[in-house]
């Protein structure tokens, strides 16, 4: 009759107990025990399998935080530097066209396209319409489209008003030429 014994060995780590008992002797694998410890930067306390290192690990405890460039606050893990972050706050803003806008603090106005309807004045002193601002570099002024399409209506009705009167001075110009060609062989017969 087999009496089975339980054999205890020692983790990788030397301090920990292996949970396998009755088995023949195996192979153990880096001490998977939960161990308090302190992250040695921050000095928050923490947890960590036995045979991780310390100086693997980065600290996650949230922590209040001031971002450099605009002031606002959040809360961050504690390992992570500014540059690796995005401030998220809603933040109001005046873009280029003079609209108003929310936008969140860490995307450039620059990228931000106005949907507003558009209403600036141009060069031409035209105020702009029919159009959103974001479209504005890409859109003709209207107004001036308008007086462009009426000039040459104009134009191409006074060139054709000078071309009657000029075919209306010919043939009278020949209308006289026949009378005096027929007065002159009335005179000669």
């Amino acid at each position: 009759m087999f009496f089975f014994t339980s054999i205890t060995e020692k983790m990788s780590c030397g301090k920990h107990d292996c949970k396998k008992k009755c088995q023949p002797p195996h192979s153990h694998n880096p001490c998977r025990v939960k161990v308090p410890f302190v992250h040695p930067k921050c000095q928050h306390e923490d947890t960590k399998f036995c045979e991780q290192l310390e100086f693997n690990l980065k600290c996650k405890k949230p922590v209040p935080f001031t971002f450099s460039k605009c002031g606002h606050q959040t809360i961050k893990k504690c390992h992570l530097e500014e540059i690796s972050m995005s401030c998220n706050e809603i933040v109001s803003v005046t873009l280029e066209c003079g609209h108003k806008t929310d936008k969140i603090c860490s995307v450039s106005s620059l990228s931000i396209r106005c949907e507003e309807e558009c209403a600036r004045v141009r060069p031409c002193t035209h105020v702009c319409s029919g159009h959103k601002c974001f479209e504005h570099a890409q859109k003709q002024c209207q107004d001036c489209i308008k007086i462009e399409k009426e000039k040459l209506r104009e134009d191409a009705e006074a060139e054709k008003k000078r071309l009657e009167e000029e075919n209306a001075i010919d043939k009278e110009r020949l209308r006289e030429e026949a009378e005096a060609e027929k007065e002159k062989l009335a005179q000669e017969a």
